[in-house]
């Protein structure tokens, strides 16, 4: 496999565990919507928002999937997702030295990690996201601008 096949099928591999985080997180904060709602409105520095937040993070995540799933948005979706998971992962850091024994609000299986395993999951999936963004830009590079792959 030459460097230019790599770098295009680690981006589509990155890529796809993206768009499954965000759709698998964002399905179970609507299937348990009210549950997520009043998790949220006991979070430090959610009180207020509570609402805004659990109807416009699984819509953002959705958005975000879709952006990463079109070649032709896929690095706007990986910057957008990237930032999203610096977000959370600042807010995790905050939560593990202010409020360490607070209930994590995500969905599904990610719930049951605690706060410095989340802090670790999303670090790697921080970096995964910034790795992704590279080998995009340099397959981008490689094939003159026009390198649009599918997932």
């Amino acid at each position: 496999m030459n460097s230019k096949t790599f770098r295009t099928l680690s981006t589509d591999v990155i890529s796809l565990l993206y768009v499954s985080l965000m759709l698998y997180t964002a399905i179970s904060k609507v299937r348990t919507f009210t549950e997520t709602r009043e998790q949220l409105s006991l979070m430090p520095l959610m009180e207020r928002y509570s609402d805004v937040v659990a109807f416009g993070l699984p819509g953002l995540e959705v958005i975000i999937s879709i952006l990463i799933f079109i070649p032709r948005t896929r690095r706007i979706g990986l910057y957008a997702v990237s930032g999203l998971m610096i977000l959370f992962t600042i807010y995790v850091a905050y939560l593990i030295r202010f409020h360490p024994h607070l209930p994590c609000t995500c969905g599904g299986f990610i719930s049951a990690l605690s706060w410095p395993q989340h802090l670790i999951f999303n670090s790697a999936f921080i970096a995964l996201g910034i790795l992704a963004i590279y080998l995009d830009k340099r397959s981008r590079i490689d094939a003159g601008g026009n390198n649009y792959h599918f997932v």
